[in-house]
C-alpha cells in the first residue's frame, strides 16, 4: 500500500468519539497517521535540501592537484597550497601526472 493511501485508510477507521481516548485503536491509529504525515512531510523537505546541495556540488569548481613528488616544492606559500583551496568550499582533483 502506498504512504498516503495508508494514512486514507488509518484516518478513515478512526472513530472520532474514540480518537483523543487513550488505549483505543482510534487513538492509536489517530497518533500513527499523524506520525506518517509528518515524516513524509519531513522527506519532501530533506528531498529538496538533497537536490539544491546536488546542484551546489555539481556546479562547484575544480582544482587539480598533480601529486608528483618533484612539484610538492611548489607550493611556496600557504596560498598555493590545494588542500586549503578545498577547505575554503571548492573541489579539488588529485592527479598523478606521472608517465609510467
Amino acid at each position: 500500500m502506498i504512504t498516503n493511501e495508508l494514512v486514507v485508510d488509518l484516518r478513515s477507521r478512526i472513530n472520532p468519539a474514540y480518537a483523543d481516548q487513550i488505549g483505543t485503536e482510534s487513538h492509536e491509529r489517530r497518533l500513527c497517521a499523524e506520525a506518517i504525515e509528518a515524516l513524509l512531510a519531513e522527506n519532501e523537505a530533506l528531498k529538496i535540501t538533497a537536490e539544491r546541495l546536488s546542484g551546489k556540488i555539481n556546479s562547484a569548481p575544480v582544482a587539480v592537484m598533480d601529486t608528483r613528488i618533484e612539484l610538492g616544492i611548489c607550493a611556496l606559500t600557504e596560498e598555493d597550497f590545494p588542500a586549503l583551496y578545498a577547505l575554503q568550499g571548492h573541489r579539488v582533483a588529485l592527479i598523478d601526472l606521472r608517465i609510467a
